[in-house]
């Protein structure tokens, strides 16, 4: 299970392992999107000062990286090795993972060539209607 490989990976490197660290871990991942702190804070059952301070504690030790649809509410989920984005519903909210045949790491390297720019990260979401919303 992904939840009791990334705990352990914690152990292994002599990280405190508290209870909520522990839910969230297993709570992200096995949630399909990415999800809020508000969320977190109802599922675990923690107050927001301990669920910010340990989504803090899983973004600083990279095993969950932050997502923002432009909404201002910021959004977590796992920080995957396979690269992907997102598909959000105007509508519903949904949000679904999607990922290209095409190789935008070769794209991030021509960007530094051409434009002498190094590229960090990049954040590419579709925002639209998903089949259920979509009008008919």
């Amino acid at each position: 299970m992904k939840s009791e490989i990334l705990i352990q990976g914690l152990k292994d490197k002599k990280k405190r392992l508290t209870p909520a660290r522990t839910k969230i871990i297993q709570i992200l991942c096995t949630t399909p999107s990415p999800i809020t702190a508000e969320i977190l804070v109802k599922k675990v059952n923690i107050n927001k000062t301990t669920a910010y301070r340990e989504l803090e504690f899983l973004l600083k030790n990279e095993l969950i990286q932050e997502v923002d649809f432009g909404d201002g509410t910021k959004r977590y989920e796992l920080k995957e090795l396979k690269h992907h984005h997102h598909l959000v519903c105007l509508r519903c909210k949904s949000v679904q993972d999607i990922s290209f045949d095409e190789n935008l790491e070769w794209e991030e390297s021509r960007i530094k060539k051409n434009q002498r720019f190094e590229v960090l990260r990049h954040d590419l979401e579709f925002f639209g209607y998903c089949n259920n919303c979509t009008p008919k």
